[in-house]
């Protein structure tokens, strides 16, 4: 009875502050060396027409690409990914749902790389070798920029943990910005 007292009042405290909660996995850098980039999926699945907020793929693409390219992590196209070692490729998930009037749901990045059985070379599939995942709930009008700060921190926990992985020797070229 305490246990799911303890999730009800876990839940509750989500859904009135309106934020991502995540679990805190220990990050591991060593299965990102020497990744040569990756390319970038996004879907965003919206159950229903009252789950749809005003971000886009096309958003969370250029957000999730321009923060790799500022760290200097090369942005692969489908092409590139397929002929590069372990044909890698970042999948950034975002599931909407919705209950009265909140917005509910998932943010998960996953890095996919393909690897074959050290002991029976011909059994090879895609695997995870880079996740971070989340749970958030928050008012219809807050959904936006909240899945978009998500997104935004993934992105950071995963560049930290490739930039231990594989250090910077040359300074990374700042990325344009037009004149205003």
């Amino acid at each position: 009875m305490r246990a799911k007292l303890f999730a009800f009042l876990a839940m509750v405290q989500i859904v009135a502050c309106g934020h991502c909660a995540g679990a805190e996995i220990p990050s591991i850098a060593g299965p990102l060396k020497g990744l040569p980039g990756v390319s970038v999926v996004v879907g965003i699945v919206a159950k229903g027409e009252s789950g749809k907020t005003s971000l886009t793929q096309g958003t969370i693409t250029r957000i999730v690409e321009m923060k790799l390219r500022m760290a200097g992590v090369k942005v692969l196209s489908r092409e590139e990914s397929l002929l590069a070692a372990g044909k890698p490729v970042m999948a950034v998930d975002i599931s909407i749902r919705t209950r009265d009037a909140l917005l509910y749901g998932n943010i998960a990045i996953t890095v996919y790389e393909k690897a074959c059985l050290e002991r029976d070379k011909s059994t090879c599939d895609h695997f995870v070798t880079w996740q971070k995942s989340g749970t958030f709930s928050t008012k219809r009008n807050d959904a936006a920029q909240l899945i978009q700060d998500g997104v935004i921190k993934y992105m950071d926990d995963f560049l930290n943990d490739y930039l231990k992985a594989n250090p910077v020797t040359e300074p990374v070229q700042p990325v344009p910005q037009k004149a205003q």
